[in-house]
């Protein structure tokens, strides 16, 4: 029967922190050995996994599972897995002192020298008789096994590419097809096999499943910032293989900057992915939620099939050769939970920086303690939603996450939220409980844009065709302080003011970088189909944090009016960059070429 879970993802970042915590209590018996079950993994890895930010995990595992396989663990960076049943397992481990890590049991036959031989509470321990592989043989379950119709992966039909224009709602039958692109639209799923050459969900998509649906991508599967793939559904109900080897899955969030150009509007709707705007960091979040969530389960084991997963929400297992991972939260499955009811007095008070009048409310609750236990199935799970029920003149509810600070269960708490955002009222609130509660978060909102520098502004025109032209640009981004800033794992956000006809905002997704050095970063796309009209752009990044870029666009029509200023402006991970020269100040040359300076 097809499931619905239209709480499925919400319910996963609403969960009862008791799930996350130190480690298993003392003296209770831990899992005797990794699960042997794909869908038991929210992440597995055949080769390799490389974790460079947060992991949080309500539900499911994380492994790593052939003989020679090796986890990666920043250090520094958070690693939370269920203490009930979460498991870490991999030959070889490299852990490397995170922050905060916790799990039910750690499997590990090797680590280096300066792996920590603990998670949290839980000892490293041996793997057991017969382990590596975790599971013998991953293509063949359930997750990764091709539809019985297709003995081999099929062929796409590349004469039949389909789009979803931003704005549309479309569904689509089951069949052959070229490349999918949705550019900001809805595409709905009827059911059944699909045939891909490439999927990409650009900035704003949607992908619905109105029936379980296999999707056989021959190449790559991309999903990119604010994209919601299956929300509504369970898991199972969209299965993903992709046969595509490098970067054969990459999917990534990004924070909420969006950069653009004030000006006259577009005359007809464009796609999210390349639109006219104008740039301005928008940071007013007092909590942070990724926008970017895949209910699902992917399998692309093709060597080497790489998966680049950051700064996104996930409900499913994700499969791949190799795995690059990053600020995610999820699990594998939706927690069923059962409930027992306390009684919670909490007084709160609300403060507005923009606002003269202050606010203070008491309320008197039943609350919802909410005991739970993960399950790891591929069968249909319910959810059970803790109710309140409040008497008070006033009264709200504000979503906030799981997050790496996790109280004691049984303990009383005081928690306290600050939230600063730009051109929003600041508020601060503080609340004591006796029953459990979410805990305590801070949110400070992104730091003001640097000042862009433009060093270099070059227009020189066609001979054979004076009304096109190419547009060379070199700059820096900031003197200071963008030190391990990373496109291959954030992509850049690039947007350009009108120049005769030049006005465009694009993200060039992390996947199209190239690095050429310890922190040089080149893209190249001569077909100028990611960010048109450029073809290739590079970032330099020195020790001291100062950050150069240039950019190079093969062909722009000159014979639009602009705005007497070139405007540009850039959003790499939680920083951007801002500046404009004036047009005036561009000089001609003897061979018909505009420059500056």
């Amino acid at each position: 029967m097809f499931a619905r879970f239209r709480l499925g993802v919400t319910w996963v970042l609403l969960a009862a922190e008791g799930l996350l915590g130190g480690g298993v209590p003392a003296g209770a018996q831990g899992p005797v050995g990794p699960p042997d079950a794909p869908d038991a993994y929210a992440l597995l890895a055949l080769s390799k996994m490389h974790v460079s930010g947060s992991i949080s995990l309500l539900t499911g595992s994380l492994g790593v599972n052939e003989k020679e396989g090796a986890l990666e663990v920043d250090g520094g960076v958070p690693v939370q897995l269920n203490t009930a049943d979460g498991v870490i397992a991999s030959r070889k481990a490299d852990l490397v002192m995170p922050s905060e890590c916790t799990a039910a049991a750690f499997f590990a036959d090797t680590t280096t020298g300066g792996s920590s031989e603990t998670c949290g509470a839980a000892p490293r321990q041996d793997l057991p008789e017969g382990k590596p592989p975790l599971i013998p043989d991953v293509k063949s379950s359930a997750i990764c096994d091709l539809p019985a119709d297709f003995p081999n992966f099929p062929e796409c039909d590349a004469s039949d590419p389909r789009t979803v224009d931003a704005g549309t709602d479309e569904s689509l039958p089951h069949g052959k097809y070229g490349a999918l692109t949705i550019n900001g639209g809805t595409l709905r799923l009827e059911g059944g096999d699909y045939v891909f050459c490439s999927v990409t969900t650009n900035n704003g998509s949607e992908l619905v499943v109105e029936a379980p649906s296999v999707l056989l991508v021959g190449d790559s599967f991309n999903v990119l910032p604010n994209s919601q793939i299956n929300v509504d559904g369970a898991p199972q109900d969209l299965r993903v293989l992709v046969n595509g080897k490098q970067n054969a899955i990459n999917i990534a969030g990004g924070t909420a900057l969006v950069p653009a150009f004030s000006g006259q509007p577009a005359a007809h709707p464009v796609p999210l992915a390349t639109t006219t705007c104008s740039f301005r960091p928008v940071v007013s979040r007092s909590f942070r939620i990724n926008t970017t969530a895949v209910v699902a389960q992917l399998c692309a084991l093709e060597k080497p099939a790489i998966l680049n997963l950051f700064s996104a929400t996930i409900l499913g297992t994700f499969v791949a050769d190799e795995i690059n991972v990053g600020d995610i939260q999820g699990g594998n499955v939706v927690p069923t939970t059962t409930s027992s009811t306390s009684t919670t007095s909490t007084s709160t008070t609300t403060t507005s920086m923009t606002s003269a009048t202050s606010t203070s409310t008491t309320s008197t609750s039943s609350s919802t303690t909410a005991t739970t236990t993960p399950t790891s199935t591929t069968s249909t799970s319910s959810t059970t939603v803790p109710t309140t029920t409040s008497t008070s003149t006033s009264s709200s509810t504000t979503l906030v996450p799981p997050t790496t600070s996790v109280p004691t269960p049984t303990s009383t708490t005081t928690s306290s939220s600050t939230s600063t955002s730009v051109s929003v009222p600041v508020s601060t609130s503080t609340s004591t409980s006796s029953s459990i509660s979410m805990p305590p978060t801070t949110s400070t909102s992104l730091p003001p844009c640097n000042p862009l520098q433009l060093t270099l502004v070059s227009v020189k025109p066609k001979r054979s065709n004076p009304s096109k032209g190419t547009l060379k640009v070199h700059g820096v981004l900031a003197d200071a302080g963008w030190a391990g800033v990373d496109p291959q794992q954030s992509g850049v956000i690039l947007g350009v003011q009108r120049i005769a006809g030049l006005s465009t905002c694009c993200t060039i997704e992390q996947q199209h970088w190239m690095k050429r050095g310890p922190a040089h970063f080149k893209f190249w796309n001569m077909r100028r189909t990611v960010c048109p009209p450029l073809s290739d752009m590079q970032i330099k990044v020195s020790r001291e944090g100062r950050a150069t870029f240039r950019f190079f666009a093969p062909e722009i029509d000159l014979t639009g009016t602009g705005s007497p200023e070139l405007k540009l402006g850039a959003v790499v991970g939680n920083r951007c960059s801002v500046g404009n020269v004036s047009l005036t100040s561009l000089r001609l040359k003897k061979n018909g070429r505009l420059v500056y300076p």
